[in-house]
């Protein structure tokens, strides 16, 4: 490969796609003449100026077969999509810039999974789903084959990664589509294929010649955005973020369009010729925004990841699965339709089913759907609500849940007869309410609570819910927020739910409704409550639905004079839930009661983490847990152990109790972008000193933004999860790239990727999966000794 070529490749930053062609013997059974070539053994193993180290050991990259109407793959990259078919090759790229001001709602908005929603008209709740704010463009280049006839593209070399796309009706759904490390352009030209590789981190392509095939066929035709040739005669093509295909100078034709042709003498052995075209773009993902909102863990270990990702130019849901080994993606399933779809939550059963909600703009004519709850698209936007089987090629159910208005889902949870309860945002009036646990929308948004049965086979949604109703007062009971420079925007988030064994929902939220009205529109009235008093500008808020969903068992606040929201909502065998979330209210008016900590340490807000007694009527421990900088729990789970794991987002400040990992290193510069963080609390944080109230607390990111959202339980005990990041693989996830992390999946790929990560629990037996772990740091030292975090798998694209 030239010195020019090699130049420009910067390692770790992103993946070189390489147009190679150079010179090797035919192998043993060349075809004859007028034969199809045969392929070399082994490739040839070039373009190591583009390699990239951390990726030595990982899993072959794949190309999917396109769900398009024509014969075609594709391989999804760095901030660009690469389609190949039988005239050629496209590369895409959408340039996105997040439209100023790019962090709103002092932390809230933008990093949390909610939605963000364009008004209609002035009246509330008459929205459409809107992107996050953001500039974008999209360019494209096209690198078409000379003289060729269609060639016929087929796949080469199997992966064993299922692919499935439910959009529209039936008859368009394309599953159980398989995936290969390799593409074969069969005879564009007589005697030459064109033969595309994935592995180790790049993609490389050769012309392959049978004997006697004749080189000067091959040509090809350059058109694109921005296509220009710098000073030194090199031709860049694709624009504003830099070139998605150069051109060395040698090659650089003086007239247009631009044209690459091989000018070489007939062959009698299979034959490539080095440096005609070098293409550079990332591999595996899609180049735009993608999230990871939700994971959820199964029996065996594996990893369920939802969220939404841009494929195409649509909005789409889709579930991943990650073996158990978290050394493969089992599955990736994308779902929706003409509209916006996303989802925001998943939970799986003990056969592997997994059942995942969100929202969606899509209506019936797209949407895929199939069963489920309603059958007709009822508002701007509405629940989505779907399940899988366990191999992720059936669409089991999938429908809607909505009114004539904005409402969506961002929690689920499934109880051990495939009975599902689904918690959300809900500004329609009209939104289905049966049996309760209020009948009545009661203010500006409700959360709303829905139980729906394990079968959906009648056209009435009555029918097809067990309960359903509000849990509200006359203010806004799900946190909302609008720009001040985009009155027209507006951002919404809900807490999330959980079930007992008995079947009682516990669901958590934020509401500026006071106690006269919260939390059915009548007030407490008798109904039981660790905290009935409104205490400021938002509360966090916790209850208890009946069995049934006829009633209340218990409400509660918990707040202070600032703004305090929840999110996570977890209950234990005993009975007694928990919430997590973020607030500024300080000690004196938020009243903290033992723990974790008891002193608000400042910044714009701080984590709390709170325990309820299983009657409601006070709380087992609530406090806060963060530093002088911002940090707030946007997710948690529960382990066997009554311990709670929070994850969520931290800025870089003073007093966070970093102890035993996965990183105690804070990886972002300063400036408004932070870390992930996860930490587990001990099941009794009552010690005066917050340090000693955490078995384990520490970083997830590197050098850019990054955001966790949810965590899981693996039957291991490990620690699962998953979240956003900006940050590519020479920092992400601990300041130090990828280097010796197992992964499926490792490149970097648009603006924003999911991640996922698997951590061990401490005391468990020593990773085997990763270098030695990185001492500790403590800001207060402890007498004993502190285990630390090994982790062991890293996902840390989840579409990429």
């Amino acid at each position: 490969m030239s010195t020019l070529i090699r130049s420009f490749v910067r390692p770790l930053a992103g993946l070189l796609l390489a147009v190679l062609l150079a010179a090797s013997h035919s192998p043993a059974g060349a075809t004859r003449q007028g034969g199809p070539p045969t392929l070399p053994a082994t490739p040839p193993t070039v373009g190591h100026g583009a390699s990239n180290a951390l990726l030595a050991d990982q899993p072959a990259l794949i190309f999917a077969e396109d769900h398009g109407p024509d014969a075609s793959f594709r391989i999804w990259g760095r901030d660009a999509a690469v389609r190949i078919g039988p005239e050629g090759v496209e590369i895409e790229r959408v340039v996105r810039r997040p439209a100023p001001p790019t962090r709103v709602a002092r932390g809230f908005a933008g990093r949390s999974d909610g939605l963000w929603l364009r008004r209609l008209s002035p009246e509330f709740g008459d929205w459409t789903m809107a992107e996050p704010p953001a500039i974008r463009t999209t360019e494209r280049v096209q690198l078409r084959l000379v003289g060729a006839r269609p060639a016929l593209v087929e796949g080469l070399e199997p992966r064993s990664t299922s692919l499935n796309f439910f959009h529209g009706p039936p008859e368009a759904w394309r599953t159980g589509l398989p995936s290969f490390g390799g593409v074969r352009m069969r005879e564009p030209w007589p005697g030459i294929d064109i033969v595309w590789r994935a592995d180790s981190g790049s993609v490389q392509a050769q012309i392959v010649a049978a004997p006697g095939a004749s080189l000067d066929r091959v040509a090809f035709e350059l058109e694109g955005a921005a296509t220009h040739v710098d000073a030194e005669g090199v031709l860049h093509a694709g624009g504003t973020e830099g070139p998605l295909l150069r051109l060395d100078a040698a090659h650089v034709p003086a007239s247009r369009p631009w044209q690459v042709r091989l000018d070489s003498p007939s062959v009698d052995a299979v034959r490539t010729v080095d440096d005609v075209a070098s293409i550079y773009t990332g591999v595996w993902g899609l180049p735009d925004l993608d999230r990871g909102l939700g994971i959820a863990v199964d029996a065996e270990g594996a990893a369920y990841l939802t969220g939404e990702a841009w494929i195409d130019g649509d909005r789409e849901a889709y579930v991943l699965k990650v073996d158990p080994s978290g050394g493969d993606v089992e599955f990736l399933t994308f779902i929706g339709g003409d509209g916006g779809d996303a989802s925001f939550d998943i939970v799986v059963d003990a056969e592997g089913n997994s059942y995942f909600c969100g929202a969606t703009s899509s209506t019936e004519s797209s949407f895929p759907v199939v069963g489920g709850p309603q059958r007709t698209f009822q508002g701007v936007a509405d629940v989505l609500v779907a399940s899988l089987d366990a191999t992720g090629e059936t669409l089991r159910y999938a429908g809607y849940l909505g009114g004539a208005r904005g409402d969506f889902c961002e929690g689920i949870q499934v109880d051990a007869h495939g009975q599902v309860y689904l918690t959300g945002v809900v500004a329609s009036d009209d939104f289905p309410a049966k049996v309760g646990p209020d009948l009545s929308h009661n203010g500006m948004t409700d959360a709303f609570l829905t139980m729906l049965p394990a079968e959906m086979t009648s056209d009435s949604w009555q029918d097809n819910v067990v309960y359903s109703g509000f849990i509200g007062g006359t203010g806004h009971d799900v946190y909302v927020y609008t720009p001040a420079d985009r009155p027209e925007e507006l951002w919404a988030t809900a807490g999330h739910v959980t079930v007992d064994a008995a079947g009682a929902a516990y669901v958590s939220g934020g509401t500026n409704s006071d106690e006269s009205s919260f939390p059915t529109g009548e007030g407490f009235a008798d109904l039981p409550g660790a905290d009935r008093s409104f205490g400021g500008l938002w509360d966090a808020w916790a209850v208890k639905v009946l069995p049934g969903g006829a009633g209340l068992a218990y409400a509660t606040y918990f707040g202070g004079a600032g703004e305090d929201l929840g999110f996570g909502m977890e209950v234990d065998d005993e009975g007694a839930a928990y919430f997590s979330g973020g607030g500024d209210s300080t000690a004196e008016s938020l009243g903290p009661v033992v723990g974790p900590g008891l002193s608000y340490q400042g910044g714009d807000l701080d984590t709390f983490a709170v325990k309820v007694v299983p009657d409601g009527s006070q709380f087992a421990y609530a406090g806060y847990l963060g530093s002088t900088g911002t940090e707030f729990a946007t997710g948690m789970s529960l382990d066997a152990q009554g311990r709670l794991i929070l994850v969520g987002f931290v800025s870089e400040g003073e007093g966070f109790p970093v102890k035993g990992g996965p990183d105690d290193t804070y990886n972002s510069p300063p400036g408004d972008i932070g870390d992930a963080f996860v930490c587990r609390l001990v099941a009794d944080p009552a010690s005066a000193e917050p340090i000693d109230n955490v078995d384990f607390c520490g970083y997830i990111g590197g050098a850019a933004f990054d955001q966790a959202f949810w965590a899981d339980v693996g039957p291991d005990g490990a620690v699962y999860v998953v979240g956003d990041t900006e940050s590519g693989p020479d920092t992400f996830p601990n300041g130090q790239g990828m280097a010796g992390h197992q992964a499926p999946v490792s490149e970097f790929g648009g603006r924003s990727d999911a991640f996922v990560v698997k951590l061990d629990s401490p005391g468990a037996a020593p990773p085997t999966l990763t270098p030695a772990p990185t001492p500790t740091t403590e800001p207060t030292p402890i007498a004993t000794e502190v285990a630390t975090v090994g982790a062991t798998v890293y996902l840390p694209r989840a579409l990429r």
